[in-house]
């Protein structure tokens, strides 16, 4: 049986070999470039481990013996689940594998934009001082977070922050009220948690459903110029409408370690203040890492040597 793994970022891969020992199964570093090259190989792959590279209805069409994908992270939006499921083709990500790293950056970017702590940087490093910046911070205590999106990674969110601010609410289709007060938010419809909140932060992931749940129009049920935090997929947000919103003040800043088209970035948010941007790396530790290379390939070979298939996205 072989694993073949698109387009390995890693120079080395023995934890994955690690993994596979005494199963059977062969790993296959592969370097794709077009779907022409999964066609190729097609008749040789067993299981399909990607980060980037697109699994698309054309590219699970040659798969002739697939049996499993594993997208390597949270979200699965690379793989077409549809068309994988008709082939019956089982569909995994690894869901668990920087809960705490992507929580504590969403923390650590909501402290640096609302505490101006780049703005601060660039002043003492012109030689400038005082504490007069372009937009007034107000006490933390004070304000009302709003939380899009209340699994894990939100609720642990929720969790680090709801010490530091007046209230915590949550908006999450996927949630009855009772769960979201459980995961420690109070529970809201999302327009009124946009009028309301001083502080919003998105945990959702992307889909057809959530793909520019901030927009133009849900930018402007905002009353409290509030700022955006967005450490889930870059998609959530138009990027023409956000900047837009932040030039003309409806917004007092952004962090964001996402974006929709990466690795570019809008070109927009590059020279405004009042935005903290980060590479896409809020899921890094050299655990949470190893961790995710470990379970992807752990789920592959325990599904090709007969066990139930974890984490099933499809």
């Amino acid at each position: 049986m072989k694993l073949f793994y698109l387009n390995p970022t890693y120079p080395e891969l023995d934890l994955e070999e690690n993994v596979l020992k005494g199963t059977g199964i062969e790993l296959v570093r592969y370097k794709v470039n077009s779907e022409a090259d999964i066609a190729a190989v097609s008749d040789q792959i067993d299981a399909i481990l990607t980060d980037t590279a697109p699994i698309t209805r054309q590219t699970v069409s040659y798969l002739k013996r697939c049996k499993i994908v594993v997208r390597l992270g949270v979200g699965f939006d690379v793989v077409d689940g549809v068309a994988c499921r008709e082939r019956g083709i089982v569909v995994c990500n690894v869901p668990d594998y920087g809960v705490e790293e992507v929580a504590n950056h969403a923390v650590a970017l909501l402290f640096a934009v609302h505490r101006r702590i780049l703005s601060y940087d660039r002043k003492v490093r012109q030689k400038g001082w005082g504490y007069q910046t372009d937009w007034p911070i107000r006490r933390l205590s004070q304000q009302k977070v709003g939380v899009i999106g209340i699994g894990r990674i939100g609720a642990q969110f929720a969790s680090r922050i709801k010490p530091f601010v007046n209230e915590v609410a949550a908006y999450d289709p996927g949630f009855t009220p009772d769960q979201i007060e459980k995961r420690g938010a109070v529970p809201q419809d999302l327009r009124p948690l946009l009028e309301s909140a001083d502080l919003i932060s998105l945990h959702l992931p992307l889909s057809e459903r959530t793909h520019h749940l901030i927009n133009q129009e849900t930018i402007s049920w905002m009353q409290r110029q509030p700022i955006l935090i967005n450490v889930s997929r870059g998609g959530l947000i138009d990027s023409a409408a956000l900047a837009a919103a932040l030039r003309e003040r409806k917004l007092s800043g952004a962090g964001l370690d996402v974006f929709e088209h990466e690795p570019a970035v809008p070109s927009e948010y590059l020279d405004l203040s009042n935005v903290v941007l980060s590479p896409h790396i809020a899921w890094y530790s050299e655990e949470a890492g190893q961790q995710l290379r470990t379970s992807a390939v752990r789920t592959i070979a325990d599904f090709l040597t007969g066990k139930p298939a974890v984490n099933v996205v499809n």
